[in-house]
């Protein structure tokens, strides 16, 4: 934090998620102030420790938003929904959510220092080839999620000459709590591996301790008002590779099973049958099916390590063993 003794407050949308909740403990380090935004029905199990100024609202309720925003300095919003039952939701949440939270800052909190928007690599799209992605080529999502992810960034950069901003685009993020990269440490211990296509695919991954520094970096850095960046590991990672380091964190290697991308949508399109009865969100869909065939979601953290001085310290391989052991500890696996 740069101004001296005075204590800077920070809003942090969907606090009690999992980047979320992470991003309060590394303002908190650095000597912020935090109010936490929630919803009167979130589990607040990962801050309810911390010393936070709880408000209780929703993005999508803009007539809760205004007490919120109104009179911090920083406002860090990675709130939003990477799970939805149709493209409408994504949208009602991602995108409409982030026009309320502008809004109501332009209404309420003309002084505001910075707007750090918390995006995703799903909004660029993937790479046709084994080349990162960098944040000047055309964003090129190929889902519902990240379709709705690249509006929610129009609608901060609608107001890029009255708005302080950053737009930080992680790809997977892993670490303690996370419940999406989890699901493959679930597969790995059940010994197999599924593969979507034959052909080999390629990530960037970041640890959330990493990422929450890379917000917090760019939040302070004069250089970073009005830019997007990519945060992740310098190094991309084959998903065979990838379950292969999950594998030795459980001491077992799963069997790769690849299945071929038709039948994978045949099988979305009877999960997404089943989930719809139930009124649910399916765990796999045909929308997320577009991602995860991709053979390349692969970007580059260049930008970020050249105008913030940021680079990714924690290793895949660490990172994935302490991540496992927090699994273990908290009776995840």
């Amino acid at each position: 934090m740069k101004d001296g003794d005075n204590k800077q407050t920070a809003l942090v949308t969907g606090a009690n998620g999992f980047i979320g909740s992470h991003l309060c403990e590394m303002l908190l380090k650095r000597g912020y102030s935090v109010r936490a935004l929630v919803r009167k029905t979130s589990d607040l199990q990962f801050i309810e420790h911390l010393d936070l100024d709880k408000v209780y609202g929703e993005i999508t309720q803009h007539h809760t938003l205004p007490e919120a925003v109104n009179g911090v300095d920083y406002i860090f919003h990675p709130a939003g929904l990477v799970k939805a039952k149709n493209r409408q939701t994504y949208f009602k949440v991602n995108a409409e959510g982030t026009r309320n939270l502008v809004e109501a800052v332009l209404k309420t909190n003309p002084g505001l220092k910075r707007l750090v928007h918390i995006s995703s690599q799903a909004a660029a799209g993937p790479s046709k080839e084994k080349k990162a992605v960098i944040e000047s080529d055309k964003p090129m999502p190929v889902s519902f999620y990240g379709e709705s992810k690249l509006a929610s960034e129009n609608e901060v950069l609608k107001h890029k000459d009255e708005l302080p901003f950053t737009i930080i685009r992680p790809p997977a993020v892993y670490g303690p709590r996370d419940i999406d990269v989890y699901k493959f440490f679930k597969l790995a211990k059940a010994g197999i591996n599924p593969s979507i296509g034959i052909d080999p695919s390629y990530v960037s991954i970041i640890h959330v301790h990493d990422l929450v520094e890379c917000i917090c970096t760019a939040a302070e850095n004069d250089k970073a008002a009005g830019e997007t960046f990519f945060a992740c590991n310098p190094d991309f990672c084959s998903i065979d590779r990838l379950i292969q380091i999950i594998g030795d964190t459980i001491n077992r290697q799963p069997i790769k099973i690849a299945i071929p991308v038709p039948i994978a949508k045949c099988i979305a399109f009877i999960i997404e049958s089943i989930y719809s009865l139930m009124n649910a969100v399916p765990p796999v869909s045909r929308d997320k099916l577009k991602e995860l065939s991709q053979r390349y979601w692969i970007c580059s953290p260049e930008k970020a390590a050249r105008i913030l001085g940021w680079s990714a310290k924690i290793s895949v391989e660490d990172g994935m063993f302490s991540t496992a052991q927090w699994y273990k500890q908290k009776r995840w696996l």
